[in-house]
């Protein structure tokens, strides 16, 4: 699945795009690329929502195409960081090294409320040991 605005609104030239898998073992991955803000905040805030979804097992947040977070979209991290941990459900992120998200969340002192993967296999493989 993949959402751009659901009601046709004008989010500039860098819309967020959306995409939402569920595997089969019951992992969610929500994949967000583009800006987070006040303008497209709502489109992610929508999809996760719904989350965790009954038989949610983990939730993967792949945020590493995020090019810019406002703080309305670090709002909506917080939000599913509380439902997740209300659920039992893991919460997951996928953030790459060197991009703004980690380092905002980083700067912020924010980065250490949520368990950080490189990529999406990590996260997907993450507690089968």
């Amino acid at each position: 699945m993949t959402i751009q605005h659901p009601d046709g609104a004008d989010t500039g030239d860098r819309p967020l795009k959306v995409t939402v898998t569920r595997h089969d073992d019951g992992q969610v991955v929500i994949g967000a690329g583009g800006e987070i803000d006040l303008a497209t905040a709502g489109i992610l805030g929508d999809v996760l929502d719904g989350e965790p979804a009954p038989g949610t097992v983990a939730v993967v947040l792949d945020l590493s195409m995020v090019t810019f977070c406002s703080s309305t979209g670090l709002s909506e991290l917080v939000k599913i960081r509380t439902r997740a941990a209300d659920a039992g459900v893991p919460l997951r992120l996928v953030l790459d090294d060197a991009g703004v998200l980690r380092r905002t969340l980083e700067l912020i002192g924010m980065l250490e409320l949520f368990t950080v993967h490189p990529d999406q296999t990590a996260a997907l493989e993450a507690d089968r040991d």
